[in-house]
């Protein structure tokens, strides 16, 4: 199966934007693959993610990030996570169009930090 993620987000040059896909490994571990996305106008951004296997996977958990050289500038409010089923046994190819989960203006964060 392959999956095409689509996000609309502006960014600005030399800012890209990443898939991260957070994945069972074979001990029971989760772990997060991260995939560089494509653009050719800086606004409309892809990614095919491919040979996904449904029978071991029945879903996958995923959130986007903006990078620039490397250094993560931002990533989405990742409370609110994005899920896909993949509970579709016949399907070849799905398409998912995405929005940015931006963090609400009326949280409240609270920060904790370590020396």
């Amino acid at each position: 199966m392959t999956i095409k993620f689509n996000l609309n987000y502006q960014t600005t040059f030399g800012e890209e934007l990443l898939l991260n896909v957070k994945v069972m490994t074979e001990d029971g571990q989760e772990k997060t693959a991260v995939f560089s996305m494509s653009t050719t106008d800086g606004h409309h951004w892809q990614y095919s993610l491919d040979k996904i296997d449904t029978p071991s996977t029945p879903y996958i958990d995923y959130f986007f990030s903006l990078s620039n050289a490397g250094k993560e500038l931002r990533r989405e409010w990742i409370t609110v996570t994005h899920r896909l089923d993949l509970n579709m046994s016949k399907a070849t190819t799905i398409t998912v169009n995405n929005c940015w989960n931006e963090m609400p203006q009326d949280s409240y964060l609270y920060t904790c930090w370590r020396n």
